[in-house]
Order: C-alpha cells, then structure tokens, then sequence
C-alpha cells in the first residue's frame, strides 16, 4: 500500500485489518504521519536535503538556474529557485506570456509557493519555474523575478514580453523594478473580485457591465460600456474602475498581447493541478513539482512529435472557425499590391459596423514570409491569430491566410518546445546538512489552547468534559454549581429570587 498525504486513517485500518489486526484510528494516523514524513522532526530534516537536492538537478542539468538561501546569521533555511533548462527552452518556443502569483503551501512550517506560469502553442499549462519562500512581499518577490529574468536570458524587460499579475503591491513594485519595459496587466478576476467587496449592494449587476468594459475593442466602445455600468450601478464603480490605468486591465488601451487572457487564472490552474503537493512536506513539495512537469514534458514531446499538421490542434481550431465566418463578410478593397493591402470589411446584415483592415509584409523583401494583420476588433494584435475580417481581405486579395500565423502557433514550434527532457532526479539518497535550520513552525489560527488545572486535582491530570468539571462550591466533579447539595441555604434563596 502507497502512503503519502493524502492517505486517509481508515485505509490504513482496513490494510490492518485484512491482516487480522485491528488498529485504533489515533494509531493509523500516527503510522500515517510516519509512512509520510508528515512529522516535524521529518519535515525539518528535508529542509537540510534541499541544498543536496538542487545541487544533484545542477549535477543533471548544467544549463538549470537554481538558487539557495540560507539566512547568514542563523543558517535558517530560507528561500530556494529552481527553472530547469528544458524549461527555458520551453519558454523561448512559447508565447512571450507569463503569469506570476504565490500560493500558501500546507506543511507544518511558514513557507509559500512562488510560480511563472505560461502557454505553449497548444493552450497547455506550462510551468516555467517555481521558488519556495519565507513570505510574498517585495523583497522575495525581486529576488524571484531576477532569478526569473536570468534563466530566460535577459528578455523579460522587453515591450513584447507579457506579464500578469493579481496587482498584490510586493509584487507589482517587483515588476517595475526588474522589468520597467514589459506589458504589465492586471488579473481582470481579481479585480472584479476588489470592485464587488468595495460595492456590494450592486454585486449581481456589475459583472456583465464590468467585462464589457474589458472586452471593449475601441475607446467609444469603452466609454460606452463604462456609461452603461455608471447608469445601472452607479458612479462608484465607475470612478472606481476609472482610476486604474486603463492600459493595465482594458483591451482597448492594452499596449501588448494578452493572448485572449484576461486574467492569471493560469498560475490558480497550476496552483490546482498542485494541491495534494502543497501539503507535503518541503522536499517532497519540489519534488514532486518536478516530477510533474518532467512527465508532461515526455507526453508532449511525443504528442507533438506525432502531429503532421502545419499548426497545433489549438490554434487550427480558432483559425478553422475564422475562416468559416469570414465567408460570411463582403470586402471592398483599397489597396491591392505588396507590401500593404487594405479594405473594408463588412457583414450584410450588420451594416452599422464596418472593419477597416490592413495587411502588411513583416519583412517587405521577402513575399512569401509572415503577414501581419490589424483590425478594429483587435483579435490579430491580441492573440496573433488572424480574425474573420482579416481573413476575408486576405482572401480577396489572393494572399494565403495562414501567413497571418506567427510561428508560436506552428507544429514545429511545439516540437521545439519539449525538445529537451527534464532529466529524472531522485531523493532517496541525499545527504542531509545538520547545520541547517528549518524556518519557523506555522501558528494555528485563534488563541492558543490551554490545559487549565484545578487545584486539588492530581497533578497531569486534565480538568474538562461533561462529567469531570469540578463544582464550584465543593470542587467536587460530577455537578454544577447550581446542583450542589451542599449549597448554603442563603445562596439557594438569592438563586430563586434571581
């Protein structure tokens, strides 16, 4: 039987009992947190591995950027980063796209789960790198960010570089000191979250207003949609809304790409995929993140190295479903010769909305190179992916609309992209640092526990429960001071009066 967090007590009573041995519950939850490690004294011994972990990945993996940190003074345990290279180079395959956010982990000692997530070319969860830290402020969150910037070679403080955030105020002071450059966004949930608790008394209305407001492709459409939740919810949630910088969190304003993301979701998907491995202890935590993603990167190499087609089965489907819709488009053209062509795009039976768009060559030398599209519904600026009315210029034009596909999308991309495999890193045989300390121990919620002892009670033994209460008269257990039978009569009367 395989025993890890997870196991509940009553599996263990039954193993035992198909052996003919009954055990108490108290008994299979201390063998439990024995089979497991779940005890202090093993949790604290796997913070003295870690160090002897990492250095076996850098032993594997010469090209992984990993960091240690003890405190100098106590030798405390502190802080650990691990972005291993298949990774990186996952990551370079990708779209320049990163989600960042912490999670409270569940072991015994104070730590948290620092992760960058991202998407490959088929939508799939990409864990970039992951850090271990004593808590989610500032300090920690540079420390992660340049770690983060470093494996992936300098190029997070780039205008094409996308990052997300959960605008928690460590972490975006963080960001705008390590990467000034990049396209900052806002998650778009949690700010929604923040705009329900500040007005509550429109909670049920605001939403619909709200992402209408964030999915609003032009500034007249925003301003609409922003009169729109000023008139049925109030000006409160507007001016609330309104004094956030509008290119962090509104696609109209938005400078870079947020891939039809709208908010970091991704790092939750990741924090989801992860939780049974959030309640074990440090080691283990690592580990198993590890070995998370190094079985995902197996399978997917394989998968992509399976698939024939020119994209990935993700962005086929969307530019299928454009292509079926631009046939639905009449396109009156205004320009027909390279490097530019452009037209007007419109539906017959919307008439009221007109789509102005332009093609370009990247590249004006070379004619059968990448295409780059924009359009007044901003889906080519957002995702990369060539919209309805693109499509149908493209088309009209004689041109070939998947040139409008920018190479993350591509099959090769993806096979690039898993490449590499994480190599297999195993902990059983580490040697342990005894000089190491493990950080501080969590503190439950609420106000410590007391064992109160009575006087004229046994030493050790514990006053509570029905039954065992002394009486407050005659500290005899067993009755309650109103039931006392040797209750003075003048108190029995000033009792009854009351």
């Amino acid at each position: 039987m395989h025993v890890d967090s997870k196991t509940v007590p009553k599996k263990l009573q039954e193993e035992f009992a198909r052996s003919g041995v009954k055990i108490s519950r108290w008994s299979a939850w201390k063998a439990k947190v024995h089979l497991a490690g779940e005890s202090i004294e093993d949790q604290a011994e796997q913070f003295q591995k870690i160090p002897d972990y990492v250095e076996h990945i850098k032993a594997a993996d010469p090209d992984a950027v990993t960091e240690v940190v003890l405190n100098t003074v106590t030798n405390t345990f502190e802080s650990v980063f691990i972005c291993p290279s298949a990774n990186q180079t996952a990551w370079y395959n990708s779209r320049p796209f990163l989600a960042v956010d912490g999670a409270h982990t569940r072991a015994a000692h104070e730590n948290l789960l620092l992760l960058a997530a991202a998407y490959d070319g088929e939508d799939e969860l990409l864990i970039v790198a992951w850090a271990f830290v004593p808590k989610e402020k500032e300090s920690t969150w540079t420390w992660f960010l340049r770690l983060l910037d470093r494996a992936l070679g300098g190029d997070l403080n780039s205008i094409r570089v996308t990052i997300l955030s959960d605008r928690q105020k460590g972490l975006l002071n963080a960001i705008r000191e390590v990467m000034p450059n990049a396209c900052e966004g806002f998650c778009c949930v949690h700010l929604l979250r923040n705009l329900t608790d500040n007005y509550k008394a429109c909670k049920n209305s605001v939403e619909a207003f709200f992402w209408a407001a964030v999915k609003a492709p032009s500034k007249e459409q925003f301003v609409e949609a922003m009169q729109a939740l000023a008139d049925n919810c109030g000006v409160g949630p507007a001016n609330y809304l309104n004094a956030i910088s509008h290119k962090r969190w509104a696609t109209y304003a938005f400078p870079g790409r947020r891939y039809g993301r709208k908010s970091s979701n991704i790092v939750e998907i990741a924090n989801a995929a992860l939780s049974a491995a959030r309640s074990l202890a440090p080691l283990d935590l690592l580990s198993t993140i590890y070995e998370y993603e190094m079985v995902k990167f197996s399978e997917r190499a394989a998968a992509g190295q399976a698939r024939q087609d020119e994209f990935t089965a993700a962005a086929t489907a969307v530019f299928l479903q454009e292509i079926d819709k631009s046939r639905e488009y009449s396109v009156l053209l205004s320009v027909n010769r390279a490097p530019t062509w452009s037209g007007l795009v419109r539906h017959p039976l919307q008439k009221t909305q007109d789509y102005a768009v332009e093609i370009e060559l990247s590249d004006p030398d070379d004619p059968d190179g990448q295409l780059v599209a924009s359009c007044p519904c901003n889906m080519p600026k957002d995702t990369d992916i060539p919209c309805r009315h693109a499509i149908g210029l493209a088309a009209e034009c004689g041109l070939v609309p998947r040139q409008l596909i920018t190479w993350e999308y591509t099959t090769s991309a993806y096979q690039d992209a898993y490449s590499i495999p994480l190599p297999a890193i195993s902990t059983t045989a580490l040697e342990v640092d005894a000089d190491i300390l493990a950080p501080a121990k969590k503190r439950k919620r609420g106000r410590p526990q007391k064992v109160r002892m009575e006087k004229g009670v046994a030493a050790g033994k514990k006053i509570g429960g029905k039954g065992t209460r002394p009486c407050g008269l005659c500290r005899v257990p067993g009755h309650l001071r109103s039931k006392c039978p040797n209750k003075p009569p003048a108190e029995e009367e000033e009792e009854d009066s009351d």
